[in-house]
């Protein structure tokens, strides 16, 4: 009865935290991944102007964005490792607490 209450409450707190870390990580990473894949698109556009008025060449456009897209895999894998972390420093904090 009143533990099965009270266990009960604890799951809807849980719950209710992780559905909002969740939508929190969602929009986040949604929001970074779009703000760098326009970047990326935006200096392919200028990049494309430029090699239209012959100040560039097609070449040093393509490997720029080559290398530009490794940049924004790299960035968008970094938010997940990060969580990641946080994650594991809180759950080493709470075994800590535990073996207290």
């Amino acid at each position: 009865g009143k533990e099965k209450a009270r266990f009960g409450v604890h799951v809807l707190q849980s719950y209710t935290v992780s559905w909002r870390m969740g939508v929190a990580h969602g929009i986040a990473e949604g929001v970074g991944v779009l703000i760098l894949k326009l970047c990326l698109v935006l200096a392919v556009f200028y990049g494309g102007s430029l090699v239209h008025h012959n100040e560039l060449s097609g070449g040093i456009l393509i490997s720029y964005s080559f290398i530009a897209l490794q940049v924004v895999m790299a960035l968008s894998v970094l938010p997940p490792v990060l969580a990641d972390i946080s994650n594991a420093v809180l759950a080493g904090q709470r075994v800590l607490e535990l073996m207290d």
